[in-house]
């Protein structure tokens, strides 16, 4: 070895003793290697806040102080600011998050047309079982309810079918709907009582919680704790949507808009909300938000007091965001109506690591059907349909900063059949990279099949970050080379 290696791993190895940074980690910005990523026989936490804007959380800049306990527990993290969900609601989402498949290979699109997840499809959980992790899964039920066979390989599965099993209550007076959808304050108890019991088990763990799904209702003190002052008479304890672009109204100067409110037993109303209204709903949102960050501090609390911190793959991330507002749009339009505008699909994803003592930002583009093959790769598991995963490992991406992804692709079908807020076959699909975003939406009769409507939304991402200037009959040239790529894209995906 010359003089001048010599001098240069002096110098590396001073550098490590003085700022205390793990041989892995290279100036604190990337880590060196794949192996050092590897965490053989550690544990896996996945935390789903289902609803949760990533740019309403801290650690990716928020204004407000929504996230304490989640910050300061991922604090040391790898902070992805580019994943993007293939869909606009849970139920499809969830299932490309257990399988590395998109939305239209796993096929399970709809809830009332009986769409389950093949038992021929290997799940993650499936893969952890089968290499001596025990396994468990606590959920808000919903969209996460066993029926869609999401369930398979957890020794313990926790949703409607068993909640008095664990003397979780369910919300009182509830309606069927979002309002019956529980979140972590219920589900908490019995997911740290599971992992005390079976702390010295190598434990997989998922525990996810719609808090933050509307309606908007938090409780005291957090229902005043960002608007304290709020005079007005909206009723947010139902929820308030819309499933169009909705242009505003004005009345003295003052800009409305035109929601709809949830069934309830007055039935379904039209109402109109002023901005002031909409900044209060935004107040309750970031409540919500704070009320469940202060129940998972006793989670947090729990895996540092039982050394769980220090050999466990914590993983934090939201399946979707929502709308308040932008493009006129009010929600997401659930299972009803696709919405693919960027706070909708680009998700927060965090990653705590054992090896990793700094925040990390990851910045390569990153789809929800990467997240099952990363997680193999630093866990060293093998899986045997890895040639029909359609997700790719982000490990270049971590180590290397590395583009894995040309473009991130959305596509889903929505089918809302005599439905009193919309009704027709919806087709929304979308093709992302950080220069360009093209969205191409389809409307058919539920019975001819026909289509009503095609539209276009073309965006240059890299300057219009809001998706307000849409140049699809301007860039011609542009959207050409979208559209074929992805029609290329689309007829690449085929049912498993």
């Amino acid at each position: 070895m010359n003089n001048t290696k010599i001098k240069g791993l002096i110098i590396f190895g001073m550098a490590i003793i003085l700022t205390g940074i793990p041989s892995g980690l290279i100036n604190g910005s990337i880590i060196s290697s794949e192996e050092n990523l590897k965490c053989r026989d550690c544990n896996l936490v996945i935390i789903s806040l289902t609803n949760t804007r990533k740019d309403h959380i801290g650690m990716y800049g928020y204004k407000r102080d929504t996230t304490p306990n989640i910050d300061k527990f991922f604090k040391n993290s790898l902070v992805f600011e580019n994943a993007f969900a293939p869909a606009s609601w849970t139920l499809p989402v969830s299932a490309s998050l257990y399988t590395s498949l998109f939305p239209y290979t796993h096929g399970v699109m709809d809830r009332y047309d009986g769409s389950k997840l093949s038992d021929s499809i290997l799940t993650i959980t499936e893969i952890f079982k089968e290499n001596g992790y025990t396994t468990a899964g606590f959920t808000g039920g919903g969209d996460y309810n066993r029926s869609f066979n999401i369930s398979q390989g957890f020794d313990l599965y926790v949703d409607e079918k068993n909640y008095e099993d664990f003397n979780i209550l369910r919300n009182k007076g509830a309606l069927p709907g979002p309002s019956a959808y529980l979140g972590v304050e219920q589900i908490l108890p019995p997911t740290i009582d599971w992992i005390q019991k079976n702390k010295n088990n190598k434990l997989f763990l998922f525990l996810q919680g719609y808090d933050t799904h509307c309606p908007f209702i938090p409780k005291k003190p957090f229902d005043k704790k960002f608007d304290p002052d709020y005079k007005g008479n909206i009723d947010f304890s139902t929820c308030l949507w819309t499933f169009k672009q909705t242009d505003p109204m004005y009345k003295n100067d003052v800009r409305y808009w035109q929601l709809k409110t949830w069934y309830s037993n007055e039935g379904i109303k039209d109402l109109k909300m002023s901005d002031r209204d909409v900044d209060h709903m935004i107040a309750l949102y970031d409540g919500e938000i704070v009320q469940a960050d202060y129940y998972l501090r006793d989670f947090f609390k729990t895996v540092k007091d039982l050394g769980l911190e220090n050999n466990t793959v914590f993983v934090f991330m939201s399946e979707h965001g929502d709308l308040f507002g932008e493009h006129g749009r009010f929600m997401r339009g659930g299972p009803l109506r696709g919405t693919f505008y960027d706070p909708v699909i680009n998700f927060p994803l965090l990653i705590k690591h054992p090896k990793i003592n700094k925040p990390l930002r990851i910045k390569p583009l990153v789809q929800t059907i990467d997240i099952m093959p990363t997680l193999l790769d630093i866990f060293n598991l093998k899986d045997k349909q890895k040639t029909k995963r359609q997700g790719k490992s982000l490990i270049p991406a971590i180590t290397g900063e590395k583009e894995i992804n040309e473009y991130i692709y959305a596509a889903s079908k929505y089918n809302a059949k005599n439905n009193p807020f919309f009704s027709g076959l919806s087709i929304i699909t979308a093709i992302r990279n950080k220069e360009w975003k093209l969205i191409r939406e389809e409307i058919f009769d539920t019975n001819s099949k026909k289509m009503i409507t095609e539209s276009y939304e073309l965006y240059r991402i890299s300057e219009d970050s809001k998706e307000e200037n849409n140049l699809y009959n301007i860039k011609k040239d542009i959207a050409g080379i979208l559209k074929l790529k992805m029609e290329e894209w689309l007829n690449s995906k085929s049912p498993t």
